[in-house]
């Protein structure tokens, strides 16, 4: 999945580096943050990730 985190005012990389803080791996590329899974990455794992970027967004547009 690709997905652009430009609409919360932060580059690509800022993105991925407060996901990797929530353990949260994803890819910076060209302008797109790129999140896949794998054969091991459970259905909780896809919810953790998903409430991780939730999360950001949140604190970002100050919603929470």
């Amino acid at each position: 999945m690709f997905f652009d985190a430009g609409g919360l005012g932060l580059s690509t990389a800022e993105m991925a580096q407060r996901l990797a803080t929530s353990g949260v791996r994803v890819s910076a590329v060209g302008g797109w943050i790129r999140a896949v899974t794998h054969l091991d990455v459970s259905e909780a794992g896809i919810d953790q990730a998903i409430a991780a970027v939730q999360d950001i967004a949140l604190d970002i547009t100050g919603q929470r």
